[in-house]
């Protein structure tokens, strides 16, 4: 699931949607996987910036 929220953090073989990313990062994390925890928030900052 982290690998799937690359995918799309990156546009690897599919659209580029930063939302689709943090939905799969947060899934990975919510099953205990530390590094979709930090990409979780790395992904929120950049959605957070793209708002304002």
């Amino acid at each position: 699931m982290n690998n799937l929220g690359s995918m799309y953090e990156r546009g690897t073989g599919v659209a580029k949607d930063l939302a689709e990313a943090q939905k799969w990062y947060e899934r990975a994390a919510e099953l205990g996987n530390e590094d979709a925890l930090a990409n979780v928030e790395r992904v929120r900052e950049k959605l957070n910036t793209k708002k304002k």
